[in-house]
């Protein structure tokens, strides 16, 4: 079921078990899926996604809303006191930065990425809270640092990768320790 609301954002309620919010542009459409907000804001990263056209964005939406879900579980099992979110950002080829770029087109590309996180992060503020962005594949602290100087409701500032790397290496460390009694990587192939 789809209704419009005011300023171009559309909902799609009950698509795979999220609520959906998109906003469509020229050159670029924007995804915030909504998994669960029952016990605090939905929590979920933004990713770029790679579109051969703007018109087509079932795979993003199934992906965003999978993803969604996927962070509500995240947060149960961390005992965090948040719902499940996550964002997309679809954007054409045009748009990303490529190596025979000239500094010239370089310079253009960053300031058109420029203005879709302003406006990502003026999206972001629209839901007054229920729903925190941070950095997903394809987006990073500067990204963040963009997104806001328009919401508050940004984590992520600084590179995130380091705790990423330790959680891995931590759950791979309970995973030896349940399967093989301890948690050394010697001899494990």
């Amino acid at each position: 079921m789809k209704n419009t609301l005011d300023r171009g954002v559309y909902l799609f309620e009950n698509f795979n078990g999220c609520k959906l919010h998109f906003k469509k542009y020229k050159d670029h459409i924007i995804i915030v899926a909504f998994h669960s907000v029952a016990l605090g804001p939905a929590i979920g990263g933004v990713r770029i996604l790679k579109s051969t056209s703007i018109e087509d964005i079932e795979d993003a939406k199934i992906i965003v809303s999978r993803l969604a879900k996927s962070m509500t579980h995240k947060a149960s099992i961390a005992g965090i006191n948040s719902g499940g979110g996550k964002a997309v950002i679809c954007l054409t080829q045009a748009l990303l930065q490529n190596q025979n770029d000239d500094d010239a087109v370089r310079a253009n590309k960053e300031k058109r990425m420029e203005e879709i996180f302003l406006g990502f992060g003026k999206f972001v503020e629209s839901f007054n809270g229920d729903y925190i962005t941070a950095p997903d594949a394809g987006t990073n602290s500067w990204h963040m640092e963009i997104i806001k100087r328009e919401t508050k409701h940004v984590v992520g500032l600084t590179d995130p990768s380091p705790m990423t790397a330790l959680s891995t290496i931590e759950g791979m460390k309970m995973c030896l320790s349940e399967f093989y009694g301890n948690e050394t990587f010697n001899n494990r192939h």
